[in-house]
């Protein structure tokens, strides 16, 4: 790999990873202001209370289960990793080092989300030019991309 494939790969994994963290972060907040109206709903004694309390639970165990605000965290830190790296590119000597390095930093990566990884690469390829994706976005690729960015 030559550097500019290199440097490809360390932008479209910072995309990737900053993307991830704004996901899931949304989704986190999103499921979090859920809890505390249905909660709030409650108390209203408007609507079935048994019905709140199993959409709580169900929200809850899905806010659990998915552990969305630690996985925002976790992207959230590789992202400023990856670009920290990119930003230093000019300070590696060989191709060689800045490889080992990378390497050395996709050893914390989690499996990334198939349709946020798609919108990275093509974010990351506008930067670029011939890594450029030209397709037109999905149904799902345009929700994806209002939570996402």
């Amino acid at each position: 790999m030559n550097r500019e494939h290199i440097a490809y790969q360390i932008y479209y994994s910072h995309l990737l990873e900053s993307m991830n963290s704004r996901f899931n972060g949304r989704v986190n907040k999103t499921l979090s202001f859920l809890l505390i109206v249905l909660g709030s709903a409650v108390i209203s004694h408007y609507f079935n209370t048994v019905f709140l309390g199993v959409l709580i639970a169900l929200i809850s165990a899905l806010n659990t289960v998915g552990s969305y605000g630690a996985t925002a965290e976790l992207a959230r830190v590789q992202s400023s990793r990856y670009l920290r790296l990119y930003n230093s590119l000019h300070s590696f000597e060989t191709d060689e080092d800045l490889m080992h390095q990378l390497m050395k930093i996709q050893e914390d990566d989690k499996p990334p989300n198939l349709t946020i990884a798609k919108l990275a690469e093509r974010e990351a390829g506008k930067t670029f030019k011939d890594f450029m994706i030209h397709e037109r976005l999905s149904r799902k690729e345009k929700l994806y991309t209002f939570f996402s960015s």
